[in-house]
């Protein structure tokens, strides 16, 4: 499903229902962008290094979010016990 909100962008947030909440945002319309380019998906695909690089580039994007989830969680516990 394609969250869009009009012309400016997709939104990476909605309800179970498909009602957008969220904003449109750059980083989620160019990673669906991505994910239709026919052209960078076969060159992915049989590049020797394609698969090994979009894991590594997953892996990495994972430690940053939980990165950022617990900094954002202790910075609330800090100010809570204020």
């Amino acid at each position: 499903m394609v969250l869009s909100k009009r012309k400016w962008g997709i939104a990476a947030q909605s309800y179970l229902n498909g009602t957008i909440y969220g904003t449109a945002n750059v980083e989620t319309t160019s990673a669906l962008l991505l994910a239709y380019d026919e052209e960078l998906i076969i060159e992915v695909r049989y590049h020797p290094f394609g698969q090994a690089v979009v894991l590594i580039a997953l892996t990495v994007l994972v430690g940053m979010i939980s990165i950022i989830y617990f900094v954002l969680r202790d910075q609330k516990k800090v100010r809570e016990t204020k």
